[in-house]
């Protein structure tokens, strides 16, 4: 069943979440004078992505192919399993970079020379062994065997350094209006469960099973300069994404999830997100439409902060 709530509130706090730097006025449009400036990320002269053609790729169990792993700024590793059906994704911490090695915490290894700043074929050697959704897969290829090409990197000037990293949930205010009697709730943290909780004594139209998939816990956001974005929760696999920058000035971002069910058929394509500024944290407001279960329409509004 698509589940209509729970992408529409992803998207939007995808959307939201997405620009984490800022200047010290509230109102102040991206770019603009009196910027604070972030640490540089751990990782950001070793953040790779790689793409590997389907004929190429290691298999595994169940003819599973590892077709995409991204290393980012902050030191995230997700990998893209593709099978028959559909791709999904496993996010682990780098534990360690010596010279071309990336060791991955519980994992295993990849052996690379090459960096984002690269952008052209090259061979990556692969030993790795990953869970999704309770199904083990083991990836194992020689180094020089497998040939992969570099993605390129984003354009977006001193924008572009900030966003790209990960960043924790400080506190989240969901509204909902339209056929219902309006709904505002402010919550601590990335617990989603408390917006179910609170829509469930509501008679909003939403089914239980809407209702269920939303109920769980953000525990971050990540975003490369690659332009990939990934939610991760307390529990489960995480929820991956595209973004790119929707104007010339870097000022407004657009997304799309990467879900296979939905196919992103929820997510307007170049939807313009409006950054805003304060001076420690970030908040971004994306308003969308949206139905219950029984068809009853709403207009949601979800805003976050986001603190790197």
């Amino acid at each position: 069943m698509k589940k209509n709530f729970l992408y529409y509130a992803m998207a939007a706090f995808v959307a939201v979440s997405l620009a984490a730097c800022g200047s010290d006025s509230d109102d102040s449009p991206a770019g603009g004078d009196g910027q604070p400036s972030y640490p540089t990320p751990a990782y950001a002269s070793s953040a790779a992505s790689f793409t590997i053609a389907e004929a190429q790729a290691p298999a595994a169990q169940g003819g599973a192919k590892l077709t995409g792993i991204n290393i980012t700024e902050s030191g995230k590793v997700i990998f893209e399993v593709s099978t028959e059906n559909k791709k999904q994704y496993a996010a682990y911490n780098i534990s360690k970079i010596d010279g071309g090695t990336y060791t991955i915490q519980g994992v295993g290894t990849i052996k690379s020379s090459i960096t984002r700043a690269t952008t052209q074929s090259t061979k990556l050697g692969i030993s790795v062994t990953i869970t999704i959704d309770n199904q083990t897969y083991t990836f194992q290829t020689e180094e020089d065997v497998q040939a992969v090409i570099a993605y390129e990197q984003m354009t977006g000037g001193s924008n572009l350094d900030k966003i790209a990293r990960t960043w924790k949930v400080k506190s989240m205010k969901l509204t909902l209006s339209g056929d219902i009697k309006a709904l505002s709730l402010p919550v601590q943290g990335g617990d989603l469960g408390q917006f179910v909780k609170e829509v469930k004594e509501r008679d909003t139209g939403f089914t239980d099973e809407e209702l269920e998939e939303l109920d769980r816990e953000v525990k971050s956001l990540t975003i490369d300069k690659t332009g990939m974005l990934m939610l991760e929760y307390s529990k489960g696999t995480p929820d991956v994404a595209t973004w790119k920058w929707a104007d010339s000035s870097y000022s407004n971002i657009a997304i799309q999830l990467k879900d296979s069910e939905m196919g992103n058929k929820f997510i307007q394509d170049n939807s313009a997100i409006d950054l805003k500024f304060t001076s420690n944290t970030c908040i971004f407001t994306l308003t969308t439409n949206l139905e219950g279960g029984s068809k009853n329409k709403y207009v949601a509004t979800l805003n976050i902060n986001m603190e790197p």
